[in-house]
């Protein structure tokens, strides 16, 4: 009888042992096994086709009490690559990595018994006929002990082929299993906000239950996201202040008539000029406005030329609108001033003995006349160590290192330092805490527990406490800046 246990495939292995000649005659075949999914899993959405920013709702049906996970990929992802969902023909081929009976050389037909054992991972030790190659050798011994050791061997060979797929098995990470987890019904409702995007979403789902185990569904639910009428606008990542640069937007219509339609450039904050050509002054202007005929079924490209006048994120808005339809867009776009950034470090002691309640420090901070108006920013940092967080684990001990050397003539004597660490490996933990000054009124107290591991080396533990005046930390400053563009020869860029 089959059982789930022997999913997804099993093999029968029938021999018998000749009575003339005692020869061991055997065969195999292999069958699938169903079962290997035995928590049910569905997923559906209540909407198949939405405009961006619908609302939509994940109905998930499995067990009660189980544990569900739910992505949600880009059609546009799965074209660039494929193959990073959890399906269950990726589950099946995972499992038989670990068949210790070599299905991959397995073709259902062998010429010989001795193969059929072997590819099947079963260890025979018998005295019979055992037929191991076709023309050139046969197992003709009689009696155990002559073949004991090449037997002994081959049982090793397999027993270890078994012992390290079970190490990998044991080496795969345990998943984590989101949210939700369905209700005593075994019905899950997620509602979500469709991305503005013009695309098709895949939305596929799996279950973890404690005595069914894993459940896939079968196949995932799609839904379109389409619009008849909209604009869509393309920028580039940064521009740097007082450069014209060309804005272009297409907008499309997927309609079965023509349309004709006005395209408006907002610039009501004044952040940027229009200008009708790369190489002309912009003027300041409140909106731009172009007049557009779009065929069916087509799309138009619209450009608008502008100067940015202010530095930051500023606003790009632009809004078709027709006798039909009507599409706007928002976008930020990224102003750096001109000329290259400089970097000016400066480091202040303060002593917390010499303060009362409240730290006062005055620090004059020199800006280069050439620096560019409105580019300078100023960050501090606050660091409750001498040397800084860098030096951390420098040393863990110093011991004197003194000899002295005397005769009747003269005599003397060295002293020198030796770093003496601990045994075993370093290990570090960090636990962080928030603190809100708006809170406090003269004094801070604030009692944090620390666990040292049991089997920590006694005298090496130690303990810092530093305090960042930021919630995300210093490393987190000028990341816009991670990657410079080049400037200037290759021997500049190298340097």
């Amino acid at each position: 009888m089959a059982v789930h246990r022997m999913a997804p495939k099993a093999r029968i292995l029938c021999y018998y042992v000749r009575e003339d000649n005692e020869e061991v005659v055997a065969d195999a075949m292999d069958f699938e096994v169903d079962g290997l999914f035995r928590t049910d899993v569905s997923i559906d959405t209540d909407l198949k086709e939405a405009e961006p920013g619908a609302q939509v709702a994940v109905r998930v049906n499995t067990k009660p009490d189980a544990w569900v996970g739910i992505v949600g990929v880009d059609q546009s992802v799965l074209l660039v690559k494929s193959g990073n969902d959890m399906t269950r023909e990726a589950v099946i081929q995972e499992l038989q990595t670990f068949d210790t009976t070599f299905t991959t050389q397995w073709d259902g037909y062998t010429s010989t018994a001795q193969k059929l054992f072997n590819f099947s991972g079963v260890v025979v030790i018998s005295n019979g006929l055992v037929y191991k190659h076709d023309k050139d050798y046969v197992l003709k011994s009689r009696s155990l002990l002559p073949k004991f050791n090449e037997l002994r061997m081959m049982a090793v060979e397999i027993v270890s082929k078994v012992e390290s797929k079970s190490a990998q098995l044991d080496r795969i990470p345990q998943p984590r299993i989101p949210r939700p987890h369905p209700q005593s019904n075994g019905c899950a409702v997620i509602k979500s906000t469709i991305p503005d995007t013009i695309t098709s979403w895949f939305i596929s789902a799996f279950a973890m239950h404690m005595e069914t185990g894993l459940g896939i569904a079968p196949t995932p639910t799609k839904v379109t996201v389409f619009r008849p009428f909209f604009i869509k606008l393309s920028l580039p990542y940064s521009i740097i202040r007082g450069e014209t640069v060309a804005i272009e937007a297409i907008v499309f219509n997927y309609t079965t008539k023509s349309i004709e339609s006005e395209v408006v450039f907002d610039n009501k904050k004044q952040e940027f000029e229009f200008s009708d050509q790369l190489d002309i002054k912009g003027v300041n202007v409140s909106e731009m406005r172009q007049l557009v005929s779009i065929p069916a079924n087509d799309g138009v490209s619209v450009t608008f030329t502008i100067t940015p006048k202010t530095m930051g994120y500023i606003d790009i808005k632009l809004t078709a609108t027709s006798a039909m339809a009507g599409d706007s867009v928002l976008k930020k776009l990224l102003v750096k001033p001109e000329g290259q950034t400089q970097h000016f470090n400066q480091s202040v002691l303060v002593d917390l003995k010499e303060s009362a309640n409240v730290l006062t420090k005055n620090v004059s901070i020199v800006i280069p006349k050439i620096a560019v108006p409105g580019s300078q920013k100023v960050w501090v940092t606050a660091i409750g160590d001498i040397m800084g967080p860098i030096v951390y684990n420098l040393d863990m001990g110093y011991i004197d290192i003194k000899l002295t050397a005397n005769s009747a003539m003269a005599g003397d004597s060295v002293l020198k330092k030796l770093l003496v660490k601990p045994e075993g490996q370093t290990q570090h933990f960090n636990q962080s805490v928030l603190v809100d000054l708006k809170e406090l009124s003269n004094v801070l107290t604030k009692n944090v527990s620390i666990v040292i591991p049991k089997i920590a080396v006694p005298g090496s533990q130690k303990v810092w406490v530093t305090a960042i005046g930021d919630i995300m930390g210093p490393i987190v400053h000028n990341l816009d800046d991670l990657l410079q563009m080049p400037y200037g020869c290759g021997e500049q860029n190298m340097m």
